[in-house]
């Protein structure tokens, strides 16, 4: 059983982005380091985590285009700690690495219409959903 202590919480730090467009996603890098932002604009913003923490400048220190709409943001939970999988609403599956600031096309739009994407427990490969309602495993090594 639980207790009922109180959680006291940190200031609290604010961050204005109306610059980069509306926020759609946030999360967290495998290894806690940095916090990802994804925009309805196309943008992966990248923040140092620690610098937000100790009330930064906000200023993300990487600002990666994919170039549509994100519909999800995945970041790999294991094995590649500077990869996300993206997939944008279009349907393309892009694999971004956040520590070059790199996007590469894994599935382009309109190749097969992805709606879901997910990252196997280890961060190997990537298994999608389409419209078609077929599964297909992918790898980060993939490419359009």
């Amino acid at each position: 059983m639980g207790t009922n202590t109180a959680v006291t919480l940190s200031a609290r730090t604010e961050i204005d982005l109306r610059a980069h467009g509306k926020v759609s996603h946030v999360g967290t890098s495998a290894d806690e380091l940095r916090v990802l932002v994804a925009t309805a604009s196309g943008n992966l913003l990248v923040f140092d985590a620690a610098a937000l923490v100790g009330r930064g400048s906000g200023t993300p220190v990487k600002v990666i285009r994919v170039g549509q709409e994100i519909r999800d943001m995945r970041p790999n939970p294991l094995d590649l700690p500077m990869a996300v999988a993206v997939l944008t609403l279009g349907g393309a599956l892009v694999i971004v690495d956040i520590m070059h600031g790199t996007a590469k096309t894994i599935v382009p739009a309109g190749a097969t219409r992805i709606t879901a994407i997910c990252w196997s427990r280890k961060g190997k490969q990537i298994v999608c959903g389409d419209t078609d309602a077929k599964l297909t495993q992918r790898t980060p090594a993939d490419g359009a």
